[in-house]
């Protein structure tokens, strides 16, 4: 089960170092063909087994997944498209479905897979969106608000009723009231949670951290249904620039990767407090023989806890990275291996729930490549896609 998935934005003149973008064009919504398709790619070998003994009333496991992807572009000539897919997890070939043109700039995503809801985050218009989809991927709008700022990154609490919208440009942290449907239905409140806020977690309905790149921060704040509370923050260290989060399976252990300086911070998480506090000093990512220069992005931990995965987008055209890092008994990690993401700007990407495929969405190739994951973590490309202009954002949910 999935609610919450990846990419905070970028921002108006400052979109090479990554920004947020005021936009005021209506969003539109009309259904095109599909503008996804299929490359080619050999398909790595040898994934990491997720069979299980059968058993009576046991839940069948999952051979697909459905694929959203969020495009679009900066300025008042941005157009936006929600691109869907099937992935099929065995062969890791992915089938376009449909895809639907709508609003400007489509950064961010949020699934509730138990009602089949797609919330998105249009940043250059400022607005939050909710679409239900089917099985074959069709998408229908159901509700629309607009929000305080221009969303980069969107989360749900695990109860599914309400929607957390980190906003870079006003350095705010939001919270969008859901209606019974699970439809967003009214800004409850929102905070300054630190210059350039980039994204939310949240793992308690009482409480959530957000990351300030400008303030070098973690916001911590508690939350009673309706209203935020600002708590004191953890700091990072100077100049580093909190991009964004992940939790370690066990739910005991927090990561943060730092946009501006390519680090990854380590926090123990105290579910009772609602705190973190620091677990090992910085690591760096950048591995021996690697151009140093770039901006980190994206951050997943892969769902046998063994190892996590950062995104790192290199400067000069240079293909993206994937760096994994394997994480010891205590979830503390350290970077092993570097991946090229056979595209430029690996701004988002996703692993698969199965565990079995990482999808890359690379903003400045127009593609999204699939990768197939081995039992020790490592990376193989598989299959390339072709996506609608600057994909911005990818996630893959069970079917």
């Amino acid at each position: 089960m999935k609610w919450l998935t990846m990419v905070g934005a970028v921002g108006l003149f400052v979109a090479a170092a990554c920004g947020s973008d005021d936009g005021d064009a209506a969003t539109s919504t009309s259904a095109t063909s599909s503008g996804v398709t299929s490359g080619t790619g050999g398909q790595g070998a040898g994934g990491m087994s997720t069979s299980s003994a059968g058993g009576g009333g046991a839940a069948p496991i999952p051979t697909s997944g459905l694929v959203f992807v969020g495009s679009g572009d900066f300025g008042n000539n941005g157009t936006g498209v929600i691109s869907v897919l099937r992935l099929d997890y065995t062969t890791g070939q992915a089938t376009p479905l449909d895809s639907l043109t709508t609003g400007r700039l489509l950064s961010f995503m949020a699934v509730d897979d138990d009602r089949a809801l797609l919330h998105v985050g249009d940043e250059a218009d400022g607005t939050v969106t909710t679409y239900s989809y089917t099985s074959e991927g069709q998408l229908t709008q159901q509700a629309q608000v607009q929000s305080v700022g221009n969303p980069v990154h969107l989360a749900l609490n695990p109860g599914r009723t309400h929607l957390f919208v980190a906003h870079y440009g006003p350095g705010r942290t939001e919270v969008i009231g859901l209606d019974a449907n699970g439809f967003v239905e009214a800004s409850l409140d929102a905070v300054e949670t630190g210059g350039q806020t980039h994204s939310t977690l949240v793992p308690a309905g009482d409480h959530l951290f957000a990351a300030s790149k400008a303030d070098d921060q973690i916001a911590q704040l508690s939350f009673d249904g309706t209203n935020l509370t600002l708590n004191a923050p953890v700091t990072t260290a100077n100049g580093s620039g909190p991009r964004h989060l992940a939790m370690h399976p066990t739910g005991q252990v927090v990561y943060l990767v730092n946009e501006l300086d390519r680090t990854l911070d380590t926090f123990n998480y105290d579910s009772q407090a609602g705190t973190l506090t620091a677990a090992q000093a910085p690591i760096a990512l950048d591995l021996p023989g690697s151009t140093a220069n770039g901006t980190g992005a994206d951050i997943h931990v892969h769902p046998s806890g063994d190892f996590l995965y950062v995104s790192l987008r290199r400067n000069g055209g240079l293909d993206g990275e994937l760096v994994r890092c394997n994480l010891n008994a205590q979830g503390l990690p350290g970077a092993v291996e570097a991946t090229s993401t056979q595209g430029r700007t690996p701004r988002n990407f996703d692993v698969s729930e199965d565990g079995e495929h990482v999808l890359v969405a690379n903003q400045e190739s127009d593609n999204v490549v699939v990768f197939s994951v081995g039992g020790d973590g490592a990376l193989t490309p598989g299959v390339t896609l072709t996506v609608p202009s600057k994909p911005f954002f990818v996630t893959v949910v069970d079917e």
